[in-house]
């Protein structure tokens, strides 16, 4: 029988996880709640170990006593142990592991034993830097029998001859992310994309596809045809736009696609409509001419053109030279501006074009018109934050928006002063909430004053990084 003392404590474990889950990524934080009393500790370790990771920097020395013992910055250890191993729902392994071979290398049991107590697994990622060859053997038999498993994500130490057949007897997956693809696991991937044809509906083939040809993608196009929601390909020069556009009009229910562009000399006779694609993210190396970029605004233009089209990201190589990314040229994309602003106001909400640079009047323009944007992520002149603070009102649905400054002489290069950035967040639409310039971010709040007045404060933050990424 229930007593009123336990609807008290189920109240409490309630109340205390939706309180907590505002602090979901600041694990300092969820660290020092677990040490309040074993309430607060069954709550935030669900959220410490939700995501468990293992991501060892790289070492200029090599330790030849390295016996693959977990780091401290990792929290794989505590996560294995049985009270807290239910929670953890996300696994990414990844960075430079030990490459000697085992036994004297343990992590390989390790891991296989912390998988195998990982018993509500949603999501795992195996993609390491440096690994030895059987790292992953054993643990790729164990998720074979992981039931909650719905998220795969490896690179090549997971798709060599003797270890790609393991890896395709895995089934349950919903989203199969596979980097750097090699022939051994794409002769596999027909036989087994067609037993996850009842599951699976996202695809992604990441960084170089070197080895993905036409008659790659046609050989599992039946088997992912009627169900594919998401796809992406990396590079790969033995596709023409023709064949890539051929195969994602073949999919039917397609709403996020992330391909990689690179110039081509001829262009599609015909563009397949994509009637329902919603989010298109293109990847290219760092465009620095007109030529080039007016080929990639077009390429852009006629992918989209049919498209309710929501997201568009363009993401360009950073340069190692941070001065020539700011003081370098940069070409207009204006022709993508004018296309946006003539065929998709109404549904664009998401705009990441932030190495893409946009004159003045074409951003007054895409200001004006485009109303229904939420996230803006733009590159501009020094004159932009003035005339984001003049247009911007009528954006009732903005909350984040973020500029980088170019085209700018060295000694006008400075950052925005907390003061300013006040000011542009107050001058803008009443949702704006977060604004970021040159990398620096500031977030606004509304807080009740001692007086009992509500004001609104802006202040920069840093975001919190995980024990993992922290060296």
């Amino acid at each position: 029988m229930t007593t009123i003392g336990d609807k008290a404590v189920h109240l409490v474990y309630d109340v205390l996880l939706l309180a907590l889950d505002l602090f979901r990524d600041d694990y300092q934080t969820l660290f020092l709640c677990s040490l309040v009393n074993w309430e607060f500790n069954r709550v935030a370790s669900r959220f410490l170990y939700s995501k468990v990771a293992l991501i060892p920097p790289f070492r200029p020395v090599l330790d030849l006593k390295d016996s693959g013992a977990l780091p401290q910055n990792s929290n794989l250890g505590p996560a294995s142990l049985p009270r807290n191993a239910p929670y953890v729902l996300n696994v990414e392994i990844g960075g430079f592991l030990s490459s000697r071979p085992p036994p004297r290398n343990t992590l390989p049991v390790t891991l296989t034993n912390s998988i195998r107590a990982f018993v509500n697994l949603n999501r795992i990622e195996l993609t390491p830097i440096i690994y030895h060859e059987d790292t992953f053997t054993e643990t790729l038999g164990v998720l074979k029998e992981a039931k909650s498993l719905h998220e795969l994500a490896v690179n090549a130490c997971c798709m060599d001859d003797l270890r790609a057949p393991l890896l395709a007897k895995i089934d349950g997956i919903e989203k199969l992310t596979l980097h750097d693809p090699t022939r051994a696991i794409l002769q596999l991937l027909p036989d087994w994309l067609e037993r996850l044809s009842n599951k699976i509906m996202e695809l992604h083939l990441k960084d170089n596809c070197g080895s993905v040809t036409p008659g790659v993608l046609k050989s599992f196009l039946p088997h992912v045809r009627n169900r594919l929601r998401a796809f992406t390909l990396g590079l790969s020069y033995s596709l023409t736009d023709e064949d890539v556009f051929n195969f994602l009009g073949q999919l039917p229910k397609l709403e996020m696609a992330e391909l990689k562009y690179y110039w081509q000399m001829k262009a599609p006779p015909r563009q397949p409509p994509l009637p329902n694609l919603r989010t298109l993210t293109v990847n290219s190396r760092r465009l620095l001419s007109k030529f080039e970029v007016n080929a990639i605004c077009k390429w852009i233009r006629r992918a989209i053109t049919w498209s309710p089209i929501e997201e568009l990201r363009v993401i360009q190589d950073e340069d190692d030279d941070d001065l020539f990314r700011v003081t370098g040229a940069h070409p207009s994309w204006e022709s993508l501006i004018d296309h946006l602003t003539s065929r998709h106001t109404q549904t664009l909400r998401v705009l990441d074009l932030r190495l893409a640079f946009i004159k003045a009047e074409t951003l007054k323009s895409l200001l004006a018109k485009c109303t229904a944007l939420e996230e803006l992520y733009l590159c501009a002149g020094k004159d932009s934050l003035g005339i984001f603070s003049d247009y911007s009102a009528g954006l009732t649905e903005l909350y984040s928006v973020s500029f980088e400054i170019r085209n700018t002489k060295r000694r006008s290069y400075r950052n925005l002063g907390s003061n300013a950035a006040a000011d542009i967040m107050r001058s803008g639409p009443r949702s704006l909430r977060r604004l970021a310039v040159n990398g620096v971010e500031w977030e606004g709040t509304w807080i009740l004053t001692e007086t009992s007045d509500i004001q609104f404060l802006v202040q920069e933050i840093k975001r919190p990084k995980a024990p993992w990424e922290r060296t």
